[in-house]
């Protein structure tokens, strides 16, 4: 009887966990400033099958075959256009970067989304050429049951070592509702 019952229960709360995964993400806002001697890019929100999507294309200008650099965070609405910080990462040396690795779950996550819409260099060495990204969209399964329903914005940086300094060559800020549908 017991057995019946902890059964039962363990699938009504998986069944619930389940609904409670199912989101939708609408990206509002994406804006990318780039150092104009290393690449160029342009990105455009759309609507595709329901879904705001990205296109993007650019230009690489420099080859880059180490010393690169990623800092990835966001943050969460907490007042209209006042976000808090909820996590961040600096410093991730993209050339050594094993996707892997649990202190940049982020970018682990961009990574493993974005290889599949377009073909920007994820790995070193970054060579020379044009780039696209086509219908990008954030996969709503790789979020967590628990993420809360808010206005969110992420924002990544790359820069290189020019020098003896941090030079800034990508800068994007990307701003997401999620809800839960």
């Amino acid at each position: 009887m017991w057995k019946i019952f902890l059964l039962t229960l363990s699938v009504a709360i998986l069944s619930e966990a389940d609904e409670e995964k199912k989101f939708k993400i609408t990206l509002e806002k994406v804006e990318i400033e780039t150092d104009p001697s290393f690449a160029t890019v342009k990105a455009e929100i759309r609507t595709e099958d329901g879904k705001t999507v990205v296109d993007a294309s650019g230009n690489i200008l420099q080859e880059m075959d180490s010393g690169v650099f990623v800092d990835i965070s966001a943050s969460t609405e907490s007042d209209p256009g006042q976000f808090k910080p909820l996590l961040k990462a600096t410093d991730i040396d993209f050339c050594k970067y094993d996707e892997s690795n649990t202190m940049a779950p982020l970018l682990s996550m961009f990574i493993k989304d974005i290889e599949k819409f377009g073909n920007l260099p994820l790995k070193c060495p970054v060579k020379k050429g044009e780039f696209h990204i086509k219908g990008f969209n954030i996969a709503e399964e790789n979020l967590p049951s628990y993420i809360p329903e808010a206005r969110y914005l992420i924002e990544s940086q790359i820069h290189v070592k020019k020098d003896g300094n941090r030079h800034v060559i990508y800068n994007s800020k990307w701003i997401a509702l999620i809800a839960k549908e």
